[in-house]
């Protein structure tokens, strides 16, 4: 009864291990795409009331400075929607507590913004949101 306990805490402890040595490699693969100036797809969800909400989640896109949703990750590039960077004005990040709104179930970071008179909410990994950031042109 104890091996199998024992055996079963280590195999779950190695399961996290091995999530975790995934996760970092795909944060790596990103960093090293941006480094370079390809393509960074990140998951992410736009909220709020305006055309671009996408209100799922899907993928973010940094591509030349420009940021983009996508409902799959991919190099179709006509099915990306815009986001308007150029209106967008980031106001503050926030964490996502688990938003009922962007029906987020895992930790995010929000960056609120404004477009125009209009709050826009852009939500992704708190490790992606430097990209959100660049595109924005801002360390909010």
């Amino acid at each position: 009864m104890l091996g199998a306990l024992i055996d079963l805490v280590g195999s779950l402890l190695g399961a996290s291990w091995g999530h975790d040595a995934t996760v970092r490699s795909m944060q790596k693969a990103r960093d090293r795409a941006y480094a370079s100036g390809r393509d960074v797809f990140f998951p992410g969800v736009v909220t709020g009331s305006v055309a671009y909400a996408t209100r799922v989640d899907g993928w973010l896109v940094l591509s030349a400075g420009d940021l983009w949703w996508s409902a799959a990750e991919g190099y179709r590039r006509s099915l990306w929607r815009p986001l308007p960077i150029a209106s967008l004005r980031a106001v503050r990040e926030r964490t996502a507590r688990g938003d009922v709104v962007l029906g987020l179930r895992r930790a995010w970071v929000v960056m609120e913004c404004m477009d125009g008179l209009t709050p826009v909410e852009i939500a992704c990994d708190a490790y992606d949101v430097k990209f959100v950031r660049a595109a924005l042109g801002t360390q909010a």
